[in-house]
């Protein structure tokens, strides 16, 4: 022993703070437990294949699911900042900048100047993109319909509610960390 430095014990109690971390970062295993008897497992699914199906039907008219946010609010509200399309959809400002310059790049998206705030730019959509918005709504609205395929006019109205109720649970539990 060196020092009044006991190594044995020193090693015992690292031994033991790597187990607690290699226990930590391990999933507790749940007797029986089956994921997709869960609805998470299901909402993620149907959110991917939701996704997947958006991309097919709207790649033709040369827009992405990521697209609508902004195509949708442009096309209702016509030209608009970058800080009011953030106000209005639900994605983080690093993403919308790059979202926005993939947009312009692709032609979909036109900035101008901002006629009193020197430090804004407008966003509207092209006259090619708005050409094809309405096309590109009747595509969703076919997912959509192949999506709750069986559903009664009730049964929609309850889904959106549940998932709403998920939503704002998450949104409740989420402490910016």
């Amino acid at each position: 022993m060196a020092a009044g430095v006991d190594f044995r014990r020193c090693l015992s109690h690292l031994e033991c703070i790597e187990t607690a971390d290699r226990m930590r970062s391990k999933p507790i295993a749940t007797p029986g437990w089956n994921p997709q008897s869960e609805p998470p497992f299901w909402i993620s699914r149907a959110s991917r294949l939701l996704q997947r199906e958006f991309d097919q039907a709207l790649r033709t008219l040369g827009f992405s699911s990521a697209h609508f946010p902004v195509v949708g609010e442009l096309a209702e509200h016509g030209e608009l900042t970058q800080r009011q399309l953030l106000e209005h959809s639900d994605v983080e400002q690093p993403t919308m900048a790059a979202l926005l310059a993939r947009m312009e790049r692709d032609g979909i998206v036109e900035r101008a100047p901002h006629p009193t705030d020197k430090r804004a730019v407008n966003f509207s959509l092209s006259t090619k993109a708005k050409s094809r918005v309405p096309k590109a709504r009747v595509a969703m609205h076919d997912v959509h319909r192949r999506a709750l395929a069986g559903f009664t006019a009730k049964e929609r109205t309850a889904f959106v509610r549940y998932l709403k109720r998920v939503s704002a649970n998450l949104i409740e539990g989420d402490d910016g960390a």
